[in-house]
């Protein structure tokens, strides 16, 4: 399949802006949908990740994962995510 993820929030960023994060995380759960098969995201040193929004839109794609997205995540501490939350929410 000959596509490119996430092609709205690259016309935006394009144009100047930066989306919200919950526009991010939408936009890109949805690309993966399209998607035929399997999509793995291996995230490795995930503790180097201090950023809030990229935290943001990370939680929110580990909360409503898309079907065809099987997600690693690799840290050498707990992340800055709410894994209490995620965790009691399966």
């Amino acid at each position: 399949m000959d596509k490119n993820l996430s092609h709205e929030i690259q016309s935006a960023l394009v144009a100047g802006e930066v989306p919200p994060a919950e526009v991010i995380s939408t936009s890109l759960i949805n690309d993966i949908l399209e998607f035929e098969g399997r999509f793995l995201l291996v995230l490795d040193d995930l503790q180097v990740i201090q950023d809030p929004f990229i935290l943001q839109v990370l939680e929110k794609l580990v909360a409503n994962p898309p079907g065809p997205l099987h997600l690693v995540l690799l840290t050498r501490e707990d992340p800055s995510l709410p894994l209490a939350r995620l965790r009691a929410s399966n």
